[in-house]
């Protein structure tokens, strides 16, 4: 019963002139490009900071500011017990 439904269905549809495989004009196979192209670019910015925990020598701890160090310091002594 319900295949025969949506059979009918798509068969109004296409006799009614609607485009298979489009949506808002588009093709549906763009939108997956389109997605995949966005999550691609979310996952260079979620790699570009996946270096926080590195040690770099323009950021060693001997070249920062006073308070920063105490700030180091105080960090390291409430999380290295």
């Amino acid at each position: 019963m319900i295949n025969s439904l949506i059979l009918a269905a798509g068969t109004v549809a296409a006799e009614e002139g609607a485009h298979e495989r489009m949506l808002f004009g588009i093709p549906t196979f763009w939108f997956g490009i389109l997605f995949a192209v966005g999550f691609l670019a979310m996952l260079l910015v979620t790699i570009s900071f996946s270096g926080r925990g590195i040690v770099r020598s323009h950021t060693a701890t001997d070249r920062l500011d006073r308070d920063e160090q105490v700030a180091i310091r105080s960090y390291q002594g409430k999380h290295h017990v």
